[in-house]
């Protein structure tokens, strides 16, 4: 193998696909990038059980890369990254001259880092035929997974809840999330490509898939992702990446459940604002996050928190618009925060139907988007 490509090129193909790299494994060679050099293209790829990452240097892509040897071998991720990471903005000679040494040179530097066999990394998993094929916006899919992903469980205990419910129906994409203590939920518009079955789709995502793949996504507001689905998989495509993750199993809460059908107290304001004065709570809320919202007049809110060991601290917010009966009520500080900070500092309502009924937070430009979070119950002293 022979390749000549530029620095910045393999720089953000290894920081794209290292993210699928087992940090732990028990197989040596999950722990490699693969390099496959054929014809006029190196495909860059990691893989674990649930998760594989590919990135094509193409000239195709823009790129300028010329393949002068074909062949293929298996690195070591963080040193080959590492390496690529340290050399100037130049060309790069890749090389495998004999065996399973390669040799990174660049100007005077010279490295030789010792390989794997090729053979011996995964070969893309079989699948049953991806039946769905559905195109959309980069910037509007980064916005629906920043305002749902962020609520998936951490915890293993439920591992459905460390996934994300995709349904398509009627041209529609909906996300949910919850860890059973908050759920976030939003829905945009679709494009199916010609002869796609678009509608009645449901499926589990890993939520870490979805950030991860977020967080590498160009945000030009004008190119699209694919989405390929089968029964137990799901594939990514945009130019030059591809992602493919394995689906979860299992029956995802229904949310309609959750849902409380009347309110007997709903407060409109500015997320920015109460967002500042929820972090300003939180400074001296201690480790539960405990802050308490008071509101019982149309002019104001309240919130305040309280620590034994700390302190205590008081924010009012004014031009409050509210209508039912006066509400007090506890949550989850640091919780309500991660909510507002995904909305992206439109005009809020919350709404309240008891205190320990869930809080429904919604943005006033956009119905489609709807967060839950369960209250705390607290105990008021006179």
């Amino acid at each position: 193998m022979l390749v000549i490509a530029q620095q910045q090129a393999l720089l953000k193909a290894l920081q794209h696909v290292i993210k699928a790299v087992a940090a732990n494994s028990p197989l040596p060679i999950l722990t490699g990038i693969l390099l496959d050099a054929q014809t006029n293209r190196l495909t860059l790829t990691a893989s674990h059980t649930s998760l594989r990452i590919q990135y094509v240097l193409s000239p195709e892509h823009g790129e300028t890369i010329h393949i002068l040897r074909e062949g293929r071998l298996v690195v070591p991720a963080r040193y080959l990254l590492e390496i690529i990471r340290k050399l100037p903005p130049k060309e790069v000679r890749l090389e495998v001259k004999e065996g399973r040494m390669i040799h990174i040179s660049s100007d005077s530097t010279v490295f030789l880092l010792s390989g794997m066999d090729a053979e011996e990394f995964p070969a893309m998993p079989t699948t049953d035929p991806f039946s769905s094929l559905l195109a959309v916006p980069i910037d509007r899919f980064r916005k629906l997974v920043r305002q749902v992903a962020f609520a998936v469980s951490t915890s293993e205990a439920r591992p459905i809840l460390t996934g994300v419910l995709c349904r398509v129906e009627h041209e529609q994409l909906f996300m949910v999330a919850s860890d059973g203590v908050r759920l976030a939920s939003s829905q945009i518009n679709l494009i199916s490509e010609e002869g796609a079955h678009a509608n009645s789709i449901q499926v589990l995502i890993p939520g870490k898939t979805l950030t991860t793949l977020s967080k590498m996504l160009d945000d030009t507001g004008t190119d699209q992702i694919e989405l390929a689905i089968s029964h137990n998989q799901i594939r990514f495509r945009n130019q030059a990446l591809l992602v493919l993750s394995v689906l979860l199993d299992g029956a995802f809460p229904s949310m309609e459940k959750l849902i409380p059908r009347t309110y007997h107290t709903e407060i409109t304001l500015n997320s920015t604002i109460l967002l500042q004065a929820l972090e300003q709570a939180c400074l001296l809320a201690g480790d539960g996050s405990i802050v308490k919202l008071s509101a019982s007049s149309s002019a104001s809110v309240e919130l305040s928190a309280a620590s034994n060991e700390i302190g205590n601290v008081h924010a009012e917010i004014n031009n409050v618009s509210l209508e039912g009966v006066p509400v007090s009520i506890y949550f989850n500080g640091k919780y309500m925060s991660e909510i507002l900070q995904a909305l992206e500092g439109t005009d809020v309502t919350i709404r309240f139907s008891g205190k320990m009924n869930p809080i429904v937070i919604q943005p006033v430009e956009s119905l489609s988007t709807m967060f839950l979070l369960t209250p705390i119950r607290q105990h008021e002293s006179n």
